[in-house]
């Protein structure tokens, strides 16, 4: 990685831990992994074709509902 993208992403961080990142306080307050056997279920592209592999379960949750809490 490149010194200037280093310091942008420092700088990021640093401005996050000033303000507060939300996205820790949800980590307190929500099971994220409660909903690995929901999903799981559901979300399941295992063919004999192959493809794309599968994304965690629980990043995909993450995925669609954080923006919409913004």
């Amino acid at each position: 990685m490149n010194s200037f993208m280093s310091f942008g992403i420092q700088l990021a961080c640093r401005r996050l831990d000033e303000l507060g990142d939300p996205l820790l306080g949800l980590k307190s307050l929500i099971d994220w992994e409660s909903f690995r056997p929901i999903v799981g279920g559901i979300y399941d592209n295992r063919t004999e074709k192959g493809g794309h592999p599968n994304n965690d379960e629980v990043l995909t949750i993450k995925i669609l509902v954080l923006p919409t809490m913004i």
